[in-house]
């Protein structure tokens, strides 16, 4: 959700509470949970909560802080 690597967590695409698929791989991808995100430390799971990502704000910066590989 906020763009960086390390996510360490899965997330419904489409919330179980909202019709989604609870076991559907394609129903599934990577995001920072509980860990948050090494790079800006935004718990990115937690932020989105229910909601579709097209309703969430995407933190946005002046520039890219991750330095990995």
């Amino acid at each position: 959700m906020c763009g960086h690597p390390g996510s360490q967590a899965v997330d419904h695409i489409h919330a179980v509470s909202r019709g989604g698929a609870e076991l559907d791989p394609d129903n599934l991808a990577p995001i920072h949970g509980v860990d948050g995100c090494p790079v800006c430390l935004r718990k990115c799971n937690n932020d989105k909560g229910n909601r579709p990502l097209s309703e969430v704000l995407r933190l946005v910066t002046s520039r890219d802080w991750y330095a990995g590989p």
